[in-house]
């Protein structure tokens, strides 16, 4: 059973040997490693598709830079999260125990609720993005870098109507054209 103790500013702090404080110092400085690694190597892309019309004309490069983006915002998270971190250790905070709401209102992990969820959905829509320029590739190759912009900015978007293709009814049978069409507007819903 871990072991607590009550500080004299009446906040209750859980009992760590100091060879556990050194070796989480130790972690948390590859935990910042990891996030500088991240962020030079993918915020110099995503800035090179955002000064440079040429790269921005084309739609790969917009997917390119939608990875970059979120990969490269996962590897800021993690600068804060190990600074954040480290700073409490060092302060002699870093083991007081906190609300869950309190530790949820902290940067680091606020940022990691946007960032951790970006990379999966970029993948997704390149895998997307992919699928179409195999079933369709006469069609895909008329897209623009419009469609690729539309790709990586919306997550979902609903009808007009507010109806999201989503709740649709996928029946199997001799209506294929129907299930395709509700299929493709769900993936890719920018029609």
């Amino acid at each position: 059973m871990p072991l607590y103790h009550n500080r004299t500013d009446g906040q209750v702090e859980l009992v760590v040997e100091p060879e556990v404080l050194d070796q989480t110092v130790k972690k948390l400085y590859i935990y910042g490693a990891e996030g500088i690694i991240l962020a030079i190597v993918n915020i110099p892309i995503l800035l090179m598709v955002a000064f440079f019309p040429v790269l921005r004309k084309q739609k790969e490069m917009i997917m390119v830079a939608g990875i970059a983006f979120a990969d490269g915002f996962h590897g800021v998270a993690l600068i804060v999260a190990a600074i954040g971190r480290i700073s409490l250790i060092t302060s002699g905070n870093g083991y007081v125990l906190r609300s869950r709401w309190q530790c949820l209102m902290t940067s680091w992990n606020l940022m990691f609720i946007w960032s951790w969820p970006l990379a999966p959905i970029m993948l997704l829509m390149i895998s997307v993005d992919r699928f179409l320029a195999v079933i369709k590739p006469f069609k895909y190759y008329k897209f623009t870098n419009r469609y690729a912009a539309k790709m990586v900015c919306e997550k979902s978007r609903t009808n007009r109507n507010g109806h999201h293709p989503a709740n649709e009814k996928i029946e199997i049978g001799d209506n294929d054209a129907r299930n395709q069409r509700i299929l493709l507007h769900f993936l890719c819903s920018f029609a």
